[in-house]
């Protein structure tokens, strides 16, 4: 249904026809706050997908006639808001802002708090600044890495019995999960996944390529896990996660070397990972020579 909003502009749910336009919408967006396009139409694709959301309910477009200015979306109290930039400065996220409070609000606790919350790049001064004028607060810092062309990451010796080598679609699947959950799950306020939700973000991607999900496995046992995603200009490690009693041994380190192999076979001469200050690794990626390219802070307010 179309709603009046600001003055002279209508609302309405996204639908999954909508999806390109709302890609464009963000791609525009992000190109003039940190100089390129982040998040494409998979990635967008891939929340759209998740069980637990709805799209008739949990998102909002913002329309000037046929032209889409705004996007907003919030599920398990995590909230997405985006405004073109020739649109801001106008009350539009002001007032998107009080819909992803009311709806995520609607939508109840998650993990037992009523939270929401919005990750800015911490270059965004107005949104950063609208956001903690409205009570927000930062909870923690991730940072987006990418690997020069001259840094090569040498494969380092593995424990005797362990190799690098892809999943096995067929029977490892749910043990890859629980080795990435274990790992992630270590980070205070987390949301646990269930089975079916990683395979939303994981197995389900429309860029998921199963010869890019690649395990640490000892003796057949499966003690780390890297993925990698594969885009237009870039490869993408996407998880990386090492079970906590194997850690220290290399294993993260040959994950990573496998798969930015992988990417350079495949021509990418650009290849990143994103990590955040729960996870304690940015030094790791650091001394393997990556750099960071742009820093984001989450920011939660306790509704």
């Amino acid at each position: 249904m179309t709603t009046q909003f600001l003055t002279g502009l209508e609302t309405r749910s996204a639908t999954p026809a909508d999806l390109h336009a709302v890609a464009a919408l963000v791609a525009a967006a992000e190109v003039h706050d940190i100089g390129e396009a982040f998040l494409c139409a998979d990635d967008i694709q891939v929340g759209w997908n998740r069980s637990e959301f709805d799209l008739d309910t949990d998102s909002l477009l913002v329309f000037d006639g046929d032209q889409l200015v705004a996007w907003a979306e919030v599920c398990g109290g995590r909230a997405d808001v985006t405004v073109l930039p020739t649109w801001r400065r106008r009350g539009i996220g002001t007032e998107l802002l009080a819909w992803t409070e009311s709806r995520a609000a609607k939508q109840g606790p998650t993990n037992g708090r009523l939270t929401v919350g919005q990750t800015l790049p911490n270059i965004a001064a107005d949104a950063v600044s609208l956001l903690t004028r409205n009570g927000y607060s930062p909870t923690h810092t991730s940072w987006a890495l990418s690997l020069p062309d001259e840094v090569l990451i040498e494969m380092p010796q593995l424990p005797d019995g362990v190799e690098i080598r892809p999943y096995r679609p067929q029977s490892e699947e749910r043990a890859v999960y629980q080795v990435v959950e274990d790992a992630f799950n270590e980070w205070p306020g987390r949301v646990p996944l269930r089975f079916e939700q990683w395979q939303t973000w994981v197995t389900d991607r429309p860029n998921f390529d199963e010869s890019m999900l690649l395990v640490a496995a000892d003796r057949g046992e499966i003690v780390g896990v890297g993925l990698g995603l594969e885009y237009e200009d870039e490869g993408w490690v996407e998880q990386l996660a090492v079970r906590a009693d194997r850690r220290g041994e290399g294993l993260a380190k040959a994950l990573l070397s496998a798969l930015f192999s992988m990417f350079r076979l495949r021509q990418y001469t650009r290849m990143g990972i994103s990590t955040d200050s729960r996870t304690g690794a940015l030094d790791l990626y650091l001394g393997l020579g990556m750099v960071v390219d742009y820093t984001f802070t989450r920011y939660t307010k306790e509704l």
